[in-house]
């Protein structure tokens, strides 16, 4: 009896190996050359032939950069290792699988949080990628990552390096037969986060410039369905700094509930320094939709930036949803509790545009609500020395408030108690159009009571 079920066990382990070899050797495998099942964040390993990465950590070749990718993807994190890019790379238009692809749940993403304990979990990288100055440019990504960007995760420091004709274009729609628990791990929520340099970064990153295009779809998943779109970096979790760095990238989220893009980022909880903006940036939703020029989500600190594209954020009555809010802003849709803004510009028109089929009362969040900002929408933290040389324009069913500094400020609970404008100048224009509208030069309105 023992011989017969080990028997078994080796003849399925065979065949699975069988299968593995197969698939790794069949270049039409899903019609686009690259290799894997498409399940999502199930890295896909065989998409382009490895050369490995000698000693010296210089990296020449495509196949160089999926030796590195791979390693990565497959656990190892090269702390206190340097690759050094020794001249430009195209990867010619190839579906790339970002380094760093996250392999865990996310109920366990969720439940980690902090830098510490998420950290706990695979993959990402923690070593030093330079750059050197040159580039490395022509590549998409359309497979789905809960991270997607040339790194998936990012916990080391990457500098000096340049990417250009960037296509992340990542689409996940319940609506066309897929099974729902096709695509994530846990079983009511689809979250995708993308950036073109970085999709997640703890880490430092220092003198890049990133071209093209991030787009992010999740339709027809329900309550639980997340999309955020950045030029640089996805989100910028605690602890990570982003410094003298430039997007030239159009970023655009959508999302059955939230959603979230920013030419330069889609959120940040650490620090983002003397950097610049230069894309568009659009969000739509049937709940939140946040669009900045700069970034979406503001939680920690941004000084010395500037944005110069438009933001526009749009949300749209869907049955069952009672209310829905669209924040845009010149250079942040929204920063919130102990967040700070200093010594930044922004140039560009933030429109946003809220409707609900449902009659509006204020009194209980009923409706439909448009906050636009000249620099920030909505203002829970500290605004210093900022300037908008733009317009805002908020339109709303219900009720819309505009600013040429700040769509409106917030100081509704203790940790907002600190919420200030210090020496700011507003936007050339702001305007609200709605049964409530709110108008200011520094804020639109000004919230000191939440009702529910």
């Amino acid at each position: 009896m023992k011989n017969r079920l080990k028997n078994v066990v080796i003849f399925i382990l065979v065949i699975a190996l069988l299968g593995v070899l197969v698939a790794c050797n069949d270049s039409n495998s899903n019609g686009n050359g690259s290799h894997g099942n498409g399940i999502y964040d199930k890295p896909y390993i065989c998409d382009i032939a490895e050369e490995e990465v000698l000693e010296d950590g210089e990296i020449s070749t495509i196949g160089q950069l999926a030796w590195l990718r791979n390693r990565v993807n497959e656990g190892e994190r090269f702390s206190n290792k340097t690759f050094t890019l020794a001249n430009d790379i195209s990867l010619n238009g190839k579906e790339w699988i970002p380094i760093g692809v996250y392999t865990g749940t996310i109920k366990q993403m969720i439940e980690a949080f902090e830098p510490e304990t998420e950290l706990e979990l695979p993959n990402y990288f923690a070593g030093e990628f330079d750059g050197n100055g040159k580039k490395i440019t022509d590549f998409k990504i359309t497979h789905r990552y809960t991270y997607a960007g040339f790194f998936g995760r990012n916990a080391g420091t990457i500098k000096d390096l340049t990417l250009e004709g960037v296509n992340v274009n990542i689409g996940v729609d319940h609506g066309k037969g897929g099974a729902r628990q096709e695509f994530h791990q846990n079983e009511n929520m689809v979250m995708v986060w993308a950036g073109g340099l970085t999709g997640q970064n703890y880490g430092t990153i220092d003198k890049c410039t990133v071209k093209g295009s991030v787009k992010v779809s999740v339709k027809n998943v329900g309550e639980h369905s997340f999309a955020l779109a950045g030029g640089i970096v996805g989100v910028n979790w605690k602890h990570g700094i982003i410094k003298n760095s430039t997007s030239h990238i159009n970023a655009e989220a959508i999302s059955d509930m939230e959603s979230a893009s920013g030419s330069f980022g889609g959120g940040s909880y650490g620090k983002i320094e003397s950097s610049r903006a230069t894309g568009n940036a659009q969000s739509k939703a049937f709940s939140h939709a946040y669009a900045g020029g700069f970034i979406a989500r503001n939680h920690g600190r941004v000084e010395t930036c500037q944005a110069e594209g438009n933001a526009t954020a749009t949300t749209e009555s869907l049955s069952g949803i009672t209310q829905n809010f669209a924040f845009a802003g010149g250079l942040i849709a929204g920063s919130w509790a102990n967040s700070t803004v200093e010594n930044s510009r922004a140039f560009g028109k933030a429109e946003a545009n809220a409707s609900c089929d449902i009659l509006g009362n204020i009194e209980t969040l009923a409706g439909a609500y448009a906050y636009a900002g000249g620099i920030i929408g909505v203002l829970q933290g500290k605004i210093i020395k900022s300037d908008s040389f733009g317009t805002a324009i908020a339109v709303s069913t219900t009720l819309a408030s505009a600013g040429g500094v700040v769509g409106q400020l917030e100081t509704w609970k203790a940790e907002m108690l600190g919420t200030q404008i210090i020496d700011c100048e507003g936007g050339v224009s702001f305007t609200a159009t709605a049964p409530f509208a709110y108008e200011g030069e520094m804020f639109g309105r000004h919230i000191i009571e939440y009702y529910i």
